[in-house]
């Protein structure tokens, strides 16, 4: 999994998911308190991983992402990649999957 350089000045999200997502999902992050959607894709071929950069990202501000609508992730950025899952990465902020 590449994630942007911890040099970066762009914040991003990174979330390895317990299983494979298929082909034509479409991944939303919504900003957690005002619900404001930072980035939404419909992915074209399956994926087990997604990283999110935009300048939307702020430092200290919740995140929640969502694959076809339901709610898998919650994290709050507190490095330039904050991250959450399984596949020998360690939770780099205050993700929960569920």
């Amino acid at each position: 999994l590449m994630t942007p350089s911890s040099t970066s000045t762009q914040y991003s999200l990174s979330v390895v998911f317990n299983s494979v997502q298929s082909a034509n999902s479409t991944v939303v992050v919504k900003n957690s308190g005002s619900g404001e959607e930072v980035v939404s894709y419909t992915a074209s071929k399956s994926f087990s991983s997604v990283v999110v950069s935009s300048p939307s990202i702020q430092k200290g501000q919740s995140y929640d992402v969502y694959v076809n609508g339901s709610k898998v992730a919650t994290l709050t950025v507190s490095n330039v990649v904050t991250s959450y899952g399984s596949g020998g990465m360690q939770q780099m902020g205050g993700g929960r999957m569920r």
